[in-house]
């Protein structure tokens, strides 16, 4: 009976619909702890600083690692064989347990009751630590502010993201979003949504980084499965939090666009790997390109890839397809492997039939057109989402990414930058809208074009110029070496050490679809990157991890090979799998966090806007000055609260844009306690204006003595009428409620 429910148990955690259940369990209660532990918080604000540096180091290491161990593989056929040789154990321990006696089979059986609980709890574990990784910055931001882009005070909306928070605070009082948040409606519908479940702009940003690492454990399984090796996972959990770490805590849309980027690989890497084959798959395939292109909607960038999506299906039917394989030995009758190759084997959990099929068996020319046209449908389907949401919820027009217009009279002049236009014509400011003022910038351009065709040729070379640049220095940024010199030496060693291992990889499936992808990234650059810098790659970014370590990724031969040497026969797959492909957690996890990510935001504003007119959705901060603070309370009480945010008058005064108006330090120097909140202008909604309309209001608070459990309460001051001071650094109106001396 003991050994059947040990079955039974082992059973449930190897179910494929069940496995996404362990890594949930793992990242909610690491958000549980980062949301109720005041201590665990300020623990990881402090622990910021040496994030960076173990994990480059580790990254260092493992490279080092590939470099040294030729069969990077090992390691996991090692895994493997103590898994085996576990499993073996716990039968012989059953065996010997029934025979020798009741107490050595209470033993065993307890010691395999333990490995079971060990090997249940290994899936929660990782996901737990890679959700409280993501924390990190968030903590930094909450705990001890620093000058930031996009935040003030570590919380409040700032630049691009005030535009953000203006669209949802809109959707969420029942009014049209304005002009500047239609650009990319997606992203404030998406915001809205979480604060609605949540009930707090706190809640909303950790709603975030929860999804940030499902998405990211998502990915990571579908690399384990493919074949993919430790070195290429734990890179590109790297790359991500490196990449994710300053936009993690704010309200902009790269977060949105870095999750769907990872949900769509899912889909997208086992149909490639598996050449479309069965007919299936390139179902999978399109499915994976909808959600790319819904990605770069909500955070548009390497718009390019979408061409090379629907392009690479067609490149199969290519007739010097097969005489480029065969001239780089990869073809059929060809069958030689690279020195890093020879010994693979397959990671635990990995199907032969997502893996490997016959070579010689090719899909059929109508599969390909039709996959083809059913990316094509998906990407354009999920490109519709945006118009929808500005004809249901926005201003009733939609000027696409508005902001294009701005980069595309920069090349077309020979100058990129999107503020090229805006100082040799500054007269565009002074048009109504959004609309009026792309129609003139394209006007601008075209006839800009006609006077000097040479001119978009010359932007385009500097805009590569240029992002080059971005690039390598913010890698060098993102390492927090002391020295540029030697973060640029290890930027340019790895980087080349990587395109060295891809040129010697043969050319399969996998290796021809980042390779036209490749070329579909680096023809974009020109088109946002010396606008954006590197977050612009966000709804793209996990491409671009396995561009960059495409040279350690095992290519079809050499899995092919495995299964051949494992006297498993010939290397075909069974049928009826490869006809039916089984719907497996990854895919479950993927599609439903998708589904409820494009249609919450379609249909929740409506559901939530419903009844809720003139409440005032606010984002607010209380600053204390801790010198002055009353005997009864702590700073460490106030620190304690999750939301609203309690900041000293330093932090506030330190992450303030320059230059911070003297009415702003005076009031701090007035009094200990204040709220600053930020909501929109009371003015009457315009829904033509272009830019954000936000109202900063400063109002003085006490802290009262109530007792018992709760050692201080807070009230509102009497103030006197307020200083009224147009903030250049943030464009809005600061509001300054001076307490009333009586």
């Amino acid at each position: 009976m003991k050994n059947e429910n040990l079955l039974w148990v082992k059973s449930v955690a190897n179910h494929r619909l069940l496995q996404p259940l362990g890594p949930l369990a793992g990242i909610v209660l690491a958000s549980l702890l980062f949301a109720i532990s005041a201590t665990w918080r300020e623990s990881l604000a402090y622990v910021q600083v040496w994030v960076a540096p173990l994990l480059w180091l580790g990254l260092t290491i493992v490279v080092w690692w590939s470099i040294r161990r030729i069969d990077p593989w090992n390691t996991i056929r090692g895994a493997k064989s103590r898994f085996g040789h576990s499993e073996d154990m716990l039968a012989q321990g059953c065996k010997h347990g029934t025979q020798n006696g009741t107490q050595h089979g209470t033993q065993r059986s307890l010691a395999a009751w333990l490995r079971t609980v060990v090997a249940c709890a290994l899936p929660m574990l990782v996901p737990a630590i890679v959700t409280t990784i993501l924390l990190v910055p968030l903590a930094e931001a909450w705990v001890r502010p620093s000058p930031h882009g996009s935040l003030i005070g570590g919380i409040l909306p700032w630049s691009d993201a005030s535009g953000y928070y203006q669209g949802a605070v809109e959707l969420l009082q029942g009014e049209k979003i304005s002009s500047w948040p239609s650009r990319r409606p997606v992203n404030s519908a998406w915001l809205a949504v979480r604060y609605s479940l949540g009930g707090s702009w706190e809640s909303a940003i950790l709603l975030q980084t929860i999804l940030l690492a499902l998405s990211w454990c998502v990915m990571d399984r579908t690399f384990q499965m493919a074949g993919f090796h430790f070195g290429v996972r734990y890179a590109s959990f790297v790359m991500i939090e490196r990449f994710a770490f300053e936009s993690t805590p704010t309200m902009l849309s790269e977060p949105l666009g870095l999750v769907l980027a990872m949900l769509a690989i899912p889909w997208i890497v086992p149909a490639v790997q598996a050449g479309l084959k069965p007919g299936s798959m390139g179902v999978c395939y399109a499915i994976g390109s909808g959600i790319l292109a819904l990605g770069l909607s909500a955070r548009p960038g390497a718009m390019f890839v979408l061409v090379g999506q629907a392009l690479w299906p067609l490149v199969l039917l290519f007739p010097g397809w097969s005489w480029l394989r065969s001239r780089l030995k990869v073809g059929p009758g060809r069958h030689t492997l690279h020195g890093h190759e020879v010994g693979l084997s397959v990671p635990h959990g990995a199907h032969p039939a997502a893996m490997v099929t016959h070579e010689s068996s090719k899909p059929r020319a109508w599969v390909m057109i039709g996959t083809s046209a059913g990316a094509l449908l998906a990407m354009l389907l999920a490109l519709s989402i945006q118009p929808m949401l500005n004809g249901w919820y926005g201003p009733g027009y939609s000027v696409g990414q508005g902001s294009f217009a701005h980069t595309w009279y920069g090349l077309v002049t020979g100058q990129p930058g999107w503020n090229r236009v805006l100082i040799e014509h500054p007269e565009v400011r002074e048009l109504p809208d959004d609309r009026a003022q792309v129609t003139r910038i394209y006007q601008l351009a075209n006839d800009a074009f006609r006077e000097q065709p040479w001119g978009l040729l010359i932007g385009y070379l500097r805009g590569w110029q240029i992002s080059g640049k971005w690039i390598i220095f913010s890698m060098i940024d993102w390492m927090k070496l002391p020295s540029r010199w030697l973060g640029l030496m290890i930027v340019l060693g790895v980087g080349l050490w990587l395109l060295w291992k891809a040129r010697i990889r043969p050319l399969d499936k996998l290796s021809s679809y980042l390779l036209l992808q490749t070329a579909a990234t680096i023809a974009s650059l020109p088109f946002f990157l010396p606008d954006t810098g590197i977050r612009g790659l966000a709804a793209t970014w996990p491409l671009c991890i396995l561009i960059a370590f495409q040279g350690l990724l095992p290519s079809r031969l050499a899995l092919k090979a495995i299964h051949a040497g494992k006297s498993e026969g010939p290397v075909v797959t069974q049928a009826g799998e490869q006809r039916h492909p089984q719907f497996t957690g990854r895919w479950l996890a993927s599609s439903g966090l998708v589904i409820f990510i494009s249609a919450s935001s379609l249909i929740w504003p409506r559901f939530w806007s419903s009844g809720q007119e003139g409440t005032k959705p606010v984002v607010s901060v209380r600053v204390f000055d801790p010198e002055r603070l009353p005997e009864f309370v702590l700073e460490s009480e106030l620190k304690e609260e999750f939301s609203p945010l309690w900041i000293t008058s330093q932090q506030l005064v330190d992450t303030w844009p320059d230059p911070v108006p003297d009415e702003l330090i005076d009031a701090l120097l007035l009094h200990p306690v204040w709220e600053l909140n930020v909501q929109l202008a009371k003015e009457a909604a315009d829904p033509a204006r272009t830019e954000p309309e936000l109202e900063w209001e400063l109002t003085p608070i006490a802290l009262v003595d109530v007792g018992g459990s709760t050692q201080y309460g807070t009230r509102k001051v009497r103030s006197r009428e307020g200083q009224r001071v147009m903030v250049r650094g943030l464009n809005h109106a600061l509001l300054v409620r001076l307490p009333d001396e009586g």
